[in-house]
Parts: structure tokens; C-alpha cells; sequence
């Protein structure tokens, strides 16, 4: 209940300031987005060396998203504008993974998703140029998400001289720092797009600076400032469309 509250007054809130200027004005525009994205897990793990690599089990799975957007411009004519954009979005995570691994005789065979549903909120300063209705944008900032829930699918098969089973398991994530995931994530975003008369199709990156596996507070600061190879962090291509109210 609480993390639907806190969506609903994040959208109230966009929607608001939407309305404190009049859209002849075309100071501030609401809008809706919504969208496809891929996403994937960035994990570097050491090897016997003590070097660390990227941990090539993982695979990007893909997701949707919906939310709501405010732009409050601070210059726009027909030809240029520069403003800075927030919002609030549901957005669908997570990676899928394979393995296999012997012991004894017996060989198995790993394969899961991991999928996570964040409430998303970006806050980008964006540019762009215009010519008769067109305009090309380009945005960069950052986004903090917090996990609202997830769910991991895994089969395991086992091959051997005896046995050919699979076994499946299926749960819930549990999100704190004891647990599946670190609850919050924080990082940077960029992207460029195109605008018609309000509607646009924009092409975004989200690269994650939180490490999602930091057991502590103390860890995880260290970890970001410190060790920056260190950890497990998100990855995130989207693909998005929606429409701002006003020019």
C-alpha cells in the first residue's frame, strides 16, 4: 500500500505543476510514456588470478514500461529549447542466465530469469533543435528507482549415469541489503528522440551505479567510490513513444 501511495503522489505531483502554467504558455507539459526496453545485469567477479572479469552468464531479457512525464521548458521558440524533465515510471527488469557445472558424474544444466519491477523516477535536462513542428532532443541525467516486487524462475536439469530429472524453482525476491537485491537504484541516463506536435519516439540508456549485491551502506559507498569494477549493477536499452500536452 505504501509503494502505491508513493506512485500515485509522484504522478499527482507531475500533474500538478502541469497546471500552475497554462499551456498557452508552453512553460510546463504533462504527458504519458510508454515503451519497450531490454535489460541486463553488468556483473564482475574475480578469477583465480585475483582479476576481475565480466560474468558471461548472463543474457538481457526484455520488458515494457508506462509512466507520466512533466517538462518545465526554460526557453523554447520554434527553432530551439532547453528545459529539464521528470518523471514517474513503472519499469520492467531483470536478466536471464546459463550455467552448467559437474559433480561426480552428474552434469547440470541451469537456466532462469530474474524479473524485477521498479518505480522509476529520471530527472533529465534536455535540448533540442526544431523546424516546422519537428524537434530533435537529445537528454542526459539521472534516474532513482526503488524495487516494488520481482520473481525468479529456475530450472535445473541433471544428467547422469542414473538419473535425467529436472527440477524447478520458482519464488519470490526479497529486496534489503541481507537479501536477493539491494531495494534502491540510482544511475545515470541518456538519450536522444523525436517530437511531431507533442508526440514523440525516443531511444534511451540507463547505466547503474548502485551495486546491487552491497551488504552494507558503509560497503556500497566504499564500493562505488573505491572499486568501481566491483559488483552488480543494472544495464538497460529502451525503446519508448508518448505525448506531451502543449508546444
Amino acid at each position: 500500500m505504501l509503494k502505491l501511495n508513493l506512485m500515485r503522489k509522484i504522478f499527482v505531483l507531475i500533474l500538478l505543476l502541469a497546471t500552475t502554467t497554462t499551456f498557452a504558455q508552453m512553460k510546463i507539459r504533462p504527458g504519458v510514456i510508454a515503451g519497450f526496453e531490454i535489460s541486463n545485469m553488468e556483473i564482475k567477479v574475480p578469477n583465480d588470478l585475483g582479476e576481475f572479469r565480466y560474468d558471461e552468464s548472463l543474457s538481457p531479457k526484455g520488458g515494457y514500461k508506462f509512466g507520466l512525464l512533466g517538462e518545465y521548458m526554460f526557453f523554447s521558440d520554434t527553432d530551439s529549447r532547453v528545459g529539464i524533465e521528470v518523471g514517474g515510471v513503472w519499469s520492467q527488469r531483470g536478466f536471464k542466465y546459463k550455467e552448467t557445472y559437474s559433480y561426480d558424474d552428474v552434469r547440470v544444466f541451469v537456466k532462469g530469469t530474474d524479473r524485477i519491477n521498479y518505480l522509476m523516477v529520471p530527472v533529465n535536462l534536455k535540448g533540442g533543435f526544431g523546424a516546422n513542428d519537428w524537434y530533435w532532443d537529445i537528454f542526459a541525467g539521472f534516474y532513482v528507482g526503488g524495487a516494488l516486487n520481482g520473481k525468479r524462475n529456475v530450472e535445473f536439469h541433471y544428467i547422469g549415469p542414473e538419473i535425467d530429472e529436472r527440477v524447478a524453482e520458482n519464488r519470490h525476491l526479497k529486496f534489503g541489503r541481507k537479501y536477493d537485491y539491494n531495494k534502491y537504484d540510482f544511475g545515470w541516463q541518456i538519450g536522444t528522440g523525436i517530437e511531431y506536435k507533442g508526440i514523440f519516439a525516443r531511444l534511451q540508456v540507463d547505466l547503474g551505479r548502485r551495486n546491487l549485491t552491497a551488504t552494507s551502506m558503509l560497503s556500497q559507498i566504499l564500493g562505488d567510490l573505491l572499486h568501481d569494477d566491483l559488483g552488480m549493477r543494472n544495464l538497460n536499452v529502451g525503446l519508448s513513444v508518448g505525448y506531451l500536452i502543449g508546444r
